[in-house]
């Protein structure tokens, strides 16, 4: 966690510098940006595709039998949404957690009436981490917890199993492959009665979500809530859109 806060303030003095030489404009339009926006304008992310009404009720459904009580997803899996997030996961640009996060806990807050006792991202196993440097996840996670006030945590959950590619697995294949990848942190007291909201940047399949919802449930959590930032499981062509999504972020 130090880490990934370590890497945020170096994204954040690093893209005022970059700013000087190379003048900010939009990474989809190219129009010049105002100082207050970064990689991308007004218009372009009020175009982003937002999933249709009913959608998150959609994505619980097709999960039945999973331990999840509720997933909250904002976006379309685009391409446009593809770009954002592959700068956020491999690129720094943590600019773009911040604006993800605004527009995802208003979405909660308008949906619900959240009592977290904790945000927790879901976790990169160790030896991923050391090659990334930062946990995507985390940084979206941190960014929740300082709009909302709820502490961002990542002790709660650990990855125990470095998981192969998921990229040519079905959806049961990948519940098998991640049904034993996480274990709690804590001991199961400080779980027992409370409320969670687990982060991850995209739901795939929800397999990953569900696994971690799984572990804290047996730990007796009261409630485990999903957020994402999108998903392509509402395509008639998802079989498709999950390929890509593997090759890229898995």
């Amino acid at each position: 966690m130090i880490a990934d806060i370590l890497n945020v303030f170096r994204s954040y003095l690093t893209e005022p510098v970059l700013d000087i030489f190379y003048p900010p404009v939009c990474f989809f339009c190219n129009h010049s940006l105002p100082a207050e926006r970064k990689i991308i304008c007004t218009d372009c992310w009020l175009s982003m595709r937002r999933v249709p009404s009913g959608a998150e009720e959609e994505l619980l459904s097709g999960l039945s039998g999973s331990s999840i009580d509720r997933i909250f997803v904002m976006y379309d899996f685009d391409e446009q949404i593809q770009q954002l997030i592959h700068l956020l996961k491999y690129e720094m640009h943590f600019t773009i957690a911040k604006y993800f996060a605004s527009d995802l806990w208003q979405h909660i807050c308008s949906k619900s009436h959240p009592e977290y006792h904790a945000v927790i991202p879901v976790p990169l196993h160790p030896a991923k981490y050391r090659e990334r440097e930062y946990n995507q996840s985390q940084i979206l996670a941190d960014e929740l917890g300082l709009l909302s006030g709820i502490k961002s945590n990542d002790v709660y959950l650990k990855r125990v199993i470095n998981t192969p590619s998921q990229t040519k697995l079905n959806r049961q294949q990948r519940m098998e492959n991640v049904c034993e990848a996480f274990a709690v942190c804590k001991n199961s007291s400080e779980i027992s009665g409370r409320s969670f909201l687990v982060i991850d940047d995209v739901i795939t399949t929800g397999s990953t979500l569900a696994a971690c919802a799984s572990i804290l449930k047996n730990s007796d959590a009261a409630h485990v809530h999903v957020a994402a930032i999108a998903t392509p499981l509402l395509h008639s062509d998802r079989t498709e859109h999950q390929t890509e999504i593997s090759k890229i972020f898995l």
